[in-house]
């Protein structure tokens, strides 16, 4: 499975990278800190998700979704915000994106949301607003 990053904090998107790779290290894990870099990998490497940070330095995390989304629409995009809102939820549905991941996050947390993404045939998950609820989570899920 390959997983892109797109971040533009590039010590931060290789934390991630790492950490996941430690959990996971059959993935293929992709970063990109620009939104050209990004639309590169999604167009020769065809990641199954997309971890996008919604604050980028040169576009809108959800400008890139929408972008991503029309040249592959099979990716499930996760945008990643300090700040999760109802309004948000929705923006990202109709950017064509499966959820939203509220920062600080764990990697459990990140790796629960990516198998349930991939286990769902629908494009918007159904336990996105559990997972935003940091108490709901729990690790031994």
């Amino acid at each position: 499975m390959t997983l892109l990053m797109v971040d533009d904090n590039k010590a931060l998107a290789e934390f991630t990278r790492q950490n996941i790779l430690a959990q996971r290290p059959e993935w293929n894990c992709i970063t990109a800190n620009t939104v050209t870099e990004a639309t590169n990998v999604v167009k020769h490497n065809s990641p199954a998700i997309a971890l996008i940070d919604l604050h980028l330095s040169t576009d809108s995390g959800l400008d890139l979704l929408r972008r991503l989304h029309k040249i592959a629409p099979p990716l499930k995009g996760i945008v990643v915000s300090a700040t999760v809102s109802d309004q948000l939820r929705e923006e990202v549905k109709e950017c064509g994106g499966y959820g939203v991941l509220e920062k600080p996050f764990d990697v459990g947390e990140l790796l629960f949301l990516i198998h349930q993404a991939l286990a769902d045939n629908s494009k918007i998950g159904p336990t996105i607003k559990a997972l935003e609820k940091k108490n709901t989570f729990s690790k031994e899920n």
